[in-house]
């Protein structure tokens, strides 16, 4: 049941009163039971591989993104919307099924407030935040990098 592919087009808010025109595409929505289905095909379905792949891929911001799109488009499912990642293994077709806790949840929902008063910002002023607006990043190596390398290195001589 539901519809899959389902293109989105809504209206966000920015923190200023700006208003953002904001696009999306769900994998599944199934709108009886209120259930957003976004489908992830992996090499590794493992509860802490899904983990590592939500937090990292935008996966919080999704969630509240979409959440937030189907408030304002179906407001009578506001507060009611349920989002599941459903991760599925290649080689096994092995499913897992991850949703958020209330405080990853709280955390992608103020990702996304940021991310939407960034874009009103940028359409407003024309300027767009860079990831190095005063120059280089300068990269410092871990403690544990240099232990695991002094360790490899010690072992491994020619005598």
């Amino acid at each position: 049941t539901g519809v899959s592919e389902l293109a989105i087009e809504w209206t966000e808010t920015a923190s200023n009163g700006d208003e953002v025109t904001c696009w999306g595409a769900l994998d599944h929505w199934i709108p009886e039971q209120g259930l957003i289905i976004d489908l992830k095909i992996v090499d590794n379905a493992h509860p802490r591989a899904c983990e590592r792949s939500v937090k990292s891929l935008g996966g919080l911001i999704q969630q509240a993104a979409y959440t937030s799109a189907i408030a304002k488009l179906h407001p009578e499912a506001e507060g009611r919307t349920r989002f599941v990642f459903l991760f599925c293994e290649v080689a096994t077709g092995e499913p897992t099924p991850i949703a958020l806790g209330a405080e990853l949840r709280r955390l992608g929902e103020l990702q996304w407030q940021r991310s939407v008063d960034v874009w009103a910002h940028g359409q407003r002023t024309g300027e767009w935040p860079g990831y190095a607006p005063g120059g280089a990043i300068v990269l410092e190596a871990k403690p544990w990098d240099l232990e695991e390398e002094m360790a490899l290195g010690q072992g491994d001589t020619d005598e």
